[in-house]
């Protein structure tokens, strides 16, 4: 049976934008971050998202969304948590208007918000890209790219805020090859002690205009790139290894304990010892194969969830025009006894 695993491109103006969307089993923390905006829908079970220190507690039909270049993981609280994921590119704007307006994406659904209007229209979109690639034919292609307009324009409308464009960052971001070299050299080097100093020496810059170039083409600060990586790596030893905290936290680069301890509930709301604490079998198990375990398109969750979010608008429609016409109802009765009233107080 076909995996819920699907890839494809979408053309606007002369630009072709690639979009990703996938269905899989939720584990521990996998800290990263990448150029694409998220959607992540919640098909099943319970689960946490972080991101920059701060928490959502997520249940089954819940929605979140995580910004390009910004730094997030999720965490199972329940067995069978499955996470439903979309991924776009924010640049995918420029194809409607290259002088746009910035949109930067956070937020999540919750109790209150999660079958508003917005929510149940992502959701059903989601089902309807995914039953797209069913066959091969002209209406689901159209479909498809339908339903990545209805996501992308609830998403600007319900979850993402308004920055005006600096041209200086525009012209920055164009030294590629600089950027390039300095962060194959942090991935590369880590672990190692490395400073502002040593990367402008690398590349032959001034210090200064290295972190003004870094910051501006890859969105975050040289530091903060190289905190990530070491957090990154570390919060997979946590979980996978019986070392000590403090040999994990002088292993991936931190200058001690403390630091590792700060860095780590700055962007998980936790110590490490407490998230270590939060982990169970099933979970760690289901995160050694991280994102690796997609479901398959005959799998009971996706079926009920399939089912659910192609019904729950005609249901919640039905439920509306019902109120509606109760309220017109009562409209129309009041208006007769009021007239009533009227007659009989003349007499």
């Amino acid at each position: 049976m076909q995996e819920l695993n699907f890839s494809y491109e979408k053309e606007i103006g002369n630009e072709i934008y690639k979009i990703k969307c996938y269905a899989y089993y939720v584990g521990a923390f996998n800290y990263n971050w990448h150029e694409d905006v998220e959607c992540l829908v919640v098909l099943n079970g319970k689960l946490e998202a972080c991101l920059n220190g701060e928490i959502y507690n997520l249940s089954k039909g819940d929605i979140v969304f995580f910004d390009s270049k910004e730094g997030h993981a999720t965490l199972a609280k329940e067995k069978e948590t499955i996470a439903l994921v979309l991924h776009f590119s924010p640049k995918i704007l420029d194809g409607f208007d290259k002088n746009r307006e910035r949109y930067h994406w956070k937020g999540a659904t919750d109790s209150d918000s999660r079958n508003n209007k917005f929510a149940r229209e992502i959701r059903k979109s989601l089902v309807e890209i995914i039953e797209s690639f069913y066959d091969n034919s002209l209406e689901s292609k159209i479909k498809r790219s339908i339903a990545t307009d209805k996501i992308i324009l609830e998403s600007i409308e319900n979850f993402a805020t308004k920055e005006e464009v600096n041209k200086e960052d525009i012209k920055n971001s164009e030294k590629n090859d600089a950027i390039k070299k300095i962060i194959h050299y942090l991935d590369e080097n880590y672990r190692e002690k490395i400073s502002l100093n040593d990367i402008a020496d690398l590349v032959g810059y001034h210090p200064n205009y290295t972190s003004e170039i870094f910051s501006n083409s890859v969105g975050i600060p040289f530091t903060e790139y190289l905190q990530r990586k070491r957090l990154s790596a570390a919060t997979k030893d946590l979980k996978q290894s019986d070392k000590k905290i403090s040999e994990i936290a002088l292993d991936y680069g931190f200058s001690n304990v403390r630091s590792f301890n700060t860095s780590f509930r700055e962007s998980f709301g936790r110590s490490p010892s407490k998230y270590r604490e939060s982990l169970d079998k099933e979970t760690i198990e289901i995160d050694a194969q991280f994102k690796k375990v997609f479901l398959s398109l005959d799998n009971e969750h996706w079926l009920r969830a399939k089912k659910e979010f192609t019904f729950e608008n005609e249901k919640l429609e039905k439920v509306e025009a019902n109120v509606n016409y109760l309220e017109i109802e009562k409209k129309v009765y009041r208006d007769i006894i009021d007239d009533l009233e009227k007659k009989l107080n003349k007499f």
